[in-house]
């Protein structure tokens, strides 16, 4: 009888044991799950946050300034935005561009700052540089002033080439083609200034500056004045003064 009750209630302890035990690994089935779902909620979360972006525009007659989170200064010109991600610096310093923006980089040899345009992607470590990219214009230009960048097309003839200062690299966006041209910068960069300053300089170049400054069309009627040299300040911000200067 002694030998019938201990082998009853060893099967009874058995059975216990393995109810335990399915018990047990269904609480850690349950855990396990909890966690992995709790992770890949996570994930999906922190993945949702780097692909919100911030958009700053400019108006269609004035300039925007903004400091990025690491420090980097831009200027828009009129009718441009420029739009980065909410993981911005975190591995690289990505920022997308319409229109044109002078761009003075903060220096960090481990995040490299990243432009990127329709047409072609501007990489740099810390420099100032002016991006002109307007997508109504057949010519796109990247001019240095300081530093070091390197620019990539992305059409063909896919060419990658590299700038030092006083230097601009000129994309015709009809062919994808790009070449390097020197950059006097005053030109390139005068609607970012509020006086313009001309030394012996073409009339040619006068004009596009004065396009680039005040987001207008001038149409010369008389090619041959083109090549004139003139030198002067301007200090008004009201293009007709300017253009009655010139036309005296």
């Amino acid at each position: 009888l002694y030998d019938a009750i201990s082998k009853k209630t060893g099967k009874q302890q058995s059975l216990l044991l393995k109810n335990w035990q399915k018990i047990a690994a269904a609480i850690l089935l349950l855990i396990v799950s909890g966690t992995t779902f709790l992770y890949l909620h996570q994930q999906q979360s922190f993945k949702q946050m780097a692909m919100q972006t911030f958009t700053i525009k400019s108006d269609n007659a004035g300039k925007s300034g903004i400091t990025l989170p690491d420090g980097t200064t831009v200027l828009l010109n009129a009718h441009s935005s420029l739009q980065y991600g909410q993981d911005f610096g975190q591995k690289k310093r990505v920022v997308t561009l319409k229109g044109e923006g002078l761009f003075d980089v903060s220096h960090d040899t481990g995040h490299p700052f990243i432009v990127k345009t329709q047409n072609m992607d501007i990489q740099v470590l810390g420099t100032l540089f002016n991006v002109y990219v307007y997508e109504n214009k057949n010519t796109q230009e990247v001019s240095l002033l300081r530093g070091h960048v390197r620019v990539s097309s992305k059409k063909a003839p896919f060419q990658v080439l590299e700038l030092n200062p006083n230097q601009k690299i000129v994309m015709d966006r009809r062919t994808g083609k790009m070449t390097v041209e020197s950059a006097k910068n005053g030109v390139e960069n005068s609607w970012a200034q509020k006086t313009l300053v001309f030394k012996h300089e073409s009339m040619q170049n006068i004009i596009l500056a004065l396009e680039r400054k005040f987001n207008v069309s001038i149409e010369v009627q008389n090619s041959q004045f083109l090549k004139d040299t003139y030198t002067g300040t301007f200090d008004d911000s009201n293009i007709k003064s300017i253009l009655d200067v010139l036309q005296m």
